[in-house]
């Protein structure tokens, strides 16, 4: 057995001399008879000219009253002990508008008890206390719909002896009842909705992601409803401010309307736009040129140019000059630019390539000639002259074709070779052959592997190969071993020596060796802490970053990526990159809890338990939300994303237990949260009609973290 307190709220006592008389054996009962038990109304009647005011109405809406009675000792015949009497209002009303209507419910008192004097007997003094009424009964006006506002409606209702019964049924009982009453009221119809302004939030431009809004109906007691960009309607409650968190960077539109007591509500809802920009800094770009890059700036093969356009704090709204380019000839320098808009602003990079890919001219002459027999005993010297004249071209450098060279070391079938680079890298040889001198050194080259990326580092070993060669007397040994670069360091440089068989030197040196493995230092600044959980609508902010490197340097800012407040697991990382490639992350994991769900309570059974109730009673729905993590009992509706009844296939529920509910509410509510009862609190008003007996409904309320309680219900 469940047992249920339910709340008695009167809204109007009518003092209601419905008189129940019993008469004189033999004779016929008065209209109003003084020897006989009557029943009264327990409060302040309506009479007229002085209606009981119902309060206010709008146009086709409802306003009830109830009206409380007792029965009172009088007279000498009276209602039999155990016996119930049951009011009903007289058929008919008078005063009723067209197009409106009024319903009285029946009301119920007794049994009565043994106490109470038997026929015959006139009432002891003091009289026995009056009996109270089981239950009011309720008086319901209906109003037309096309009722105007400040209509005023005076109307009246009326209980009877004729309406009157006794149960169980007894002789006499025709006898025990008399009397008639006539009870006025008035309604007054309110069809002026209110107006709904809102008094501070934010507007224009501002650079906070979390906005406030504070409002008022011009209507006391007025409930609200708000919305977030066109979206659905949410209620607020009699709650005069809104907060939202979170906000895109973007225009946004608040809306909010007011709904009177009567229900009339706002139809010109006010408003408010603003936009959301918390993105200062505009796109980072990069150009990405490859070709063959040769000396003082100058490309010596075909060139191409692409860019890579970021922004990890907005949408890259725009590009201008950001495609992919060639260069396939030979130029003094072309520039290309890339600017690229986002919400922090617009950015804008230049690279200008110069291509020279034609070699330079160079010719050697010997003096003096050779005799008959091809040889020179003296010294010989070797004349160069060179030329760049390509146009566009890089030209050469002062100094840069080779200078005379004198042969003055024996050896045989000795040649001499000279050669002339441009300022762009590119070589062009010449040779004169046939001297028979060696006092040649030997000739050494070098090339490094792999090239350095295009901030001039390498985050890996470096490997320099050696070339070797000696026309005359030969090597005496090897050309130099590869040399593997392994010190991390900035400007770093590798030689090779060789020695030929007459003792001649040859040096090579590659420089500029640049070398970063280590990764960058970075660090999470701020945020979740890592391993911590946090409830639902408390997690902290989402983190920065800080890095450092301190050998190539940084190539950008570190970036932030994987916050989340929704439920469930998150990591968050920080990710730097150095000038070298390197990389290196710092990450921290979290946990968002859900909601703790408590209820449904009785009278709603839960367990898959299906509940059984009359079709059109109201149901009272109770439940606790509670954070899981601090255990904080959640109060404000906000918590509460929606209740929800919806139809169902009572075969989906064969099997189930059922469970009449025994105790119901009266009216529906919105929902609340009762502070006393320490739990919410929403009256659902079942589907009403004898079209919605033996139908089955789920109900469900779905909390602001997603979680939900369903109970199913099936109407009888």
């Amino acid at each position: 057995m469940r047992t249920w307190l339910r709340g008695k709220m009167t809204l109007l006592f009518l003092t209601i001399a419905v008189l129940i008389a019993i008469p004189a054996v033999g004779a016929i009962a008065d209209t109003i008879a003084a020897d006989a038990d009557f029943v009264t109304a327990n409060n302040q009647s309506g009479t007229n000219p002085n209606p009981i005011d119902m309060g206010k109405v709008k146009a086709g809406g409802s306003v009830s009253k109830q009206v409380s009675f007792q029965l009172v000792c009088a007279g000498n015949n009276h209602v039999n002990n155990g016996q119930t009497v049951t009011l009903h209002a007289t058929p008919g009303t008078t005063g009723v508008p067209t197009g409106g209507s009024v319903q009285a419910t029946a009301a119920t008192i007794g049994p009565i008890p043994l106490s109470w004097p038997d026929d015959g007997n006139a009432c002891p003094s003091p009289a026995p206390t009056p009996i109270e009424d089981n239950g009011n009964t309720t008086v319901t006006f209906n109003a037309p719909s096309t009722a105007t506002n400040g209509t005023v409606y005076d109307f009246s209702v009326n209980w009877g002896s004729n309406d009157v019964t006794l149960a169980p049924a007894a002789s006499g009982d025709s006898n025990s009842v008399t009397g008639n009453t006539q009870v006025f009221f008035r309604v007054t119809v309110d069809a002026q909705a209110p107006d709904t302004v809102i008094d501070t939030g934010p507007s224009g431009t501002v650079n906070s992601n979390s906005a406030t809004f504070t409002y008022h109906s011009t209507e006391a007691n007025s409930t609200f409803e708000t919305r977030l960009d066109n979206g659905s309607w949410e209620s607020n409650g009699t709650s005069t401010s809104k907060t939202y968190n979170s906000l895109s960077d973007a225009p946004h539109t608040f809306d909010v309307r007011a709904t009177d007591p009567v229900g009339n509500t706002d139809a010109s809802p006010a408003s408010r736009s603003w936009t959301v920009q918390t993105d200062s800094t505009g796109p980072e770009i990069t150009a990405n040129v490859v070709g063959t890059l040769g000396d003082n700036g100058w490309y010596t093969s075909n060139v191409s140019v692409s860019w890579t356009v970021t922004d990890p704090e907005s949408t890259v709204t725009s590009q201008t000059g950001c495609g992919s380019s060639s260069v396939t000839s030979d130029t003094n320098g072309t520039t290309f630019t890339c600017s690229a808009t986002s919400a922090g602003g617009t950015s804008s990079q230049s690279v200008t390539i110069k291509r020279d890919a034609t070699a330079p001219t160079i010719n050697g002459t010997r003096s003096p000639g050779a005799n008959a027999n091809g040889w020179n005993n003296t010294d010989v010297t070797v004349n160069y002259t060179c030329s760049d004249s390509s146009t566009p071209g890089s030209g050469l450098a002062s100094g840069a074709c080779p200078a005379n060279d004198t042969v003055t070391t024996e050896g045989s079938n000795q040649s001499r070779s000279g050669t002339v680079t441009d300022q762009a890298g590119n070589s062009a040889s010449t040779t004169v052959n046939g001297i028979n001198i060696d006092k040649t050194a030997p000739v050494i080259n070098a090339s490094r592997t792999p090239a350095a990326n295009a901030n001039g580092w390498n985050n890996s070993d470096v490997t320099v190969s050696y070339t070797c060669s000696d026309a005359l007397s030969g090597l005496a040994g090897t050309c130099p071993a590869d040399d593997s670069v392994t010190t991390e360091g900035a400007n770093q440089s590798s030689t090779g020596n060789v020695t030929d068989q007459a003792g001649n030197s040859a040096t090579k040196t590659v420089n500029g060796i640049n070398i970063d493995k280590t990764a960058p230092s970075v660090a999470l600044v701020g945020g979740p802490s890592n391993g911590s959980s946090y409830d639902f609508g408390s997690v902290p902010n989402a983190p920065t970053c800080s890095a450092s490197d301190a050998l190539s340097g940084l190539d950008g800012s570190c970036t932030v990526s994987g916050y989340s407040n929704a439920v469930g697991t998150h990591t968050v990382t920080a990710t730097a990159k150095d000038k070298a490639a390197n990389t290196n992350t710092a990450s921290s994991t979290y946990t968002v809890k859900p909601y703790n769900l408590s209820g449904f309570y009785q009278p709603i059974d839960m367990n898959d338990t299906v509940n059984t109730v009359k079709n059109g009673l109201t149901v009272p729905v109770k439940f606790e939300l509670f954070q899981s993590v601090s255990g904080t009992e959640l109060t404000s509706t906000s918590a509460v994303t929606s209740i929800k009844s919806n139809a169902i296939s009572c075969s989906a529920l064969t099997g189930e237990p059922e469970d009449a509910i025994e105790t119901v509410a009266t009216g529906g509510t919105s929902l609340r949260y009762d502070a006393t009862a320490g739990q919410f609190i929403y009256n659902w008003t079942t589907p009403k009609g004898t079209n919605q007996v033996g139908k089955c409904y789920s109900l469900t309320m779905t909390a602001a973290d997603s979680s939900t309680i369903t109970a199913y219900f099936k109407l009888k």
